[in-house]
C-alpha cells in the first residue's frame, strides 16, 4: 500500500498537531481492507504507528472490524499482526486513564473483547505457549480488569533473607 508508506513518511516529519489527522487519513486509507492490513507483516507495522494518535472510537472501530473474522487466532500468533492488536489495547487504556472514562462507557468495546476473548478461549493450549499472543491476552485482560500495563516497583530482596526474616542457612 503506496499511500500507507507516504502517510507513515510524512508522520516521522509531521508536527505533533498532525499527527491525529494523518492517523485518521491512515484509518480511512484502510476503510474495508483492515485484516489484510493488519495481517500482512509490513503494513501492520506502519498502521500500529499511527494508533497513538487515533481517538478510542476510531480503534474500536478498527477493531471491530478484525474480530469478525474467522481467521482472527491467525492474528495472536503474528508478531506485527499481535503488537498491533497489543497497541490497540493498549491506547484505548491510556485514553481512557486521560478521559476517566471506564471500559464499560466505550461503545461497542464490551463487543470486540467479547469476541477477541472467545477467540483466546478457541484456542487456549496453543495460545498459552506462543510468546505473541501471550502479551496479547495480557494486554486484553489489563483493558478488561481497568489494569495499567505498568508493572509494580520490584521488591529489593537481601542476599540470603527470605520473607519471612529467616536467614536461609538457619536450621529449624
Amino acid at each position: 500500500m503506496d499511500c500507507l508508506s507516504r502517510l507513515n513518511d510524512a508522520l516521522v516529519r509531521a508536527t505533533s498537531e498532525e499527527k491525529a489527522s494523518l492517523a485518521t487519513d491512515a484509518f480511512i486509507a484502510i476503510e474495508g481492507i483492515q485484516f489484510e492490513v493488519v495481517s500482512d507483516e509490513r503494513t501492520s507495522s506502519i498502521v500500529r504507528k499511527f494508533v497513538e494518535f487515533l481517538n478510542v472510537d476510531q480503534i474500536v472501530s478498527l477493531m471491530s472490524h478484525l474480530v469478525p473474522k474467522k481467521k482472527l487466532t491467525t492474528l495472536f500468533y503474528q508478531r506485527t499482526s499481535s503488537d498491533f492488536l497489543e497497541t490497540c489495547c493498549n491506547s484505548i487504556m491510556k485514553q481512557l486513564g486521560l478521559t476517566g472514562k471506564s471500559f464499560m462507557q466505550v461503545s461497542g468495546l464490551l463487543d470486540v473483547v467479547e469476541k477477541l476473548t472467545n477467540g483466546v478461549c478457541a484456542d487456549m493450549s496453543e495460545i498459552i505457549v506462543n510468546f505473541y499472543s501471550v502479551h496479547l491476552v495480557r494486554s486484553i485482560i489489563c483493558l478488561v480488569s481497568e489494569t495499567p500495563m505498568t508493572p509494580k516497583a520490584p521488591v529489593a530482596h537481601k542476599k540470603g533473607i527470605s520473607s519471612l526474616g529467616l536467614s536461609f542457612s538457619e536450621k529449624f
